[in-house]
């Protein structure tokens, strides 16, 4: 946020869901939606989805302090992967 309250950047992140896909076989139902609920609470490899930055922040540390803010949490939620 900037000084008039107004968004300057934002990042969509999730824990991944690629191994509860894997092993539930595509399937969501009518078990595989249990496997997806565990893998959003116990996982280890985390997705980075859109990020932005507003126009005139660009080119300034903001991406930085939304990376290192996006890793801080990542920590503390015992996600050590982080895949694009």
């Amino acid at each position: 946020m900037d000084t008039d309250n107004n968004l300057v950047a934002f990042g969509i992140t999730l824990p991944s869901l690629s191994k509860a896909l894997r092993r539930a076989k595509g399937r969501v139902f009518p078990f595989g939606f249990l496997r997806h609920l565990r893998a959003l609470r116990v996982n280890d490899l985390g997705d980075l989805y859109p990020m932005a930055v507003r126009r005139d922040y660009q080119g300034k540390v903001v991406n930085a302090m939304l990376i290192a803010r996006m890793i801080k949490v990542f920590n503390q939620f015992g996600i050590k992967i982080i895949g694009i």
